[in-house]
Order: structure tokens, then sequence, then C-alpha cells
């Protein structure tokens, strides 16, 4: 069995260093919990919110496994 996690990172570029844990904070929300959404309280303007897939230690897979999206919120 292999626990796969993925995080949210919003309005932030994809970590140099895929061998670290990311950490949870604002900007790096963890979907890891078992939820099936999220919701995000974004400001108004542009955002870039990417999904990076994870082991179930939160470290990224190498090569990353990544998605981007660009929202604007009026």
């Amino acid at each position: 069995m292999v626990r796969v996690t993925t995080t949210f990172l919003i309005d932030v570029d994809l970590p140099k260093d895929l061998s670290q844990r990311i950490g949870k904070d604002a900007n790096h929300v963890h979907m890891g919990d078992g939820s099936t959404c999220k919701e995000l309280k974004l400001g108004s303007g542009k955002h870039v919110i990417r999904t990076l897939f994870a082991n179930g230690g939160h470290v990224p897979y190498n090569p990353a496994i990544t998605s981007t999206v660009i929202v604007t919120v009026k």
C-alpha cells in the first residue's frame, strides 16, 4: 500500500528541493487528512494554485507530479 497526499501551493513556486517535506501554512494546504475538498479564502486578484503530489510523509515525488490553475477572484 502506498499513501499519497496532495498539497495545494497557493501563490508560491514549486519547491526547488523535492527531497524535503512540505510544511503547512496559509500557502501550503495539505489534503492528507482524508478530506475531498477544501475552502480556500483568497483575496481579490489573480492567484496561482498548484497541486503537488507527495508521499505519506509530505515529501514530493521526484520528478514532481503537479498541475497548475490560475484563478481571478473579484
